[in-house]
């Protein structure tokens, strides 16, 4: 597959997609989220999704209810376990301190 852009130069690229059901079960998602929100204000949610096979690419989602269990919201999260974390930012040690 291929694309042209702007300057008439090819590129190519890799198309995926997915389809997230309520069956799907892979790993562990946790979230953590805020006791309270406001509508019209900003929250952060805390996600974990461990027990991931390596060397595959997950996306899920995760829908947010009201009080009533309607939908409110539904946000997508995307992981790819072949792709970790640059090593140099796992083992960086922590700045020395000065004695004072």
């Amino acid at each position: 597959m291929g694309n042209w852009i702007a300057n008439n130069v090819s590129t190519t690229f890799e198309l995926s997609s997915a389809i997230v059901t309520a069956a799907d079960s892979n790993g562990s998602l946790k979230a953590m989220l805020p006791t309270r929100v406001y509508a019209g204000q900003y929250a952060t949610v805390g996600l974990s999704w461990s027990a991931l096979a390596p060397q595959q690419r997950y996306f899920g989602a995760l829908q947010f209810t009201d009080g009533s269990g309607k939908v409110a919201g539904t946000s997508s999260v995307s992981i790819d376990t072949a792709d970790p974390l640059p090593v140099a930012y796992l083992s960086k040690p922590a700045p020395a301190r000065r004695a004072q």
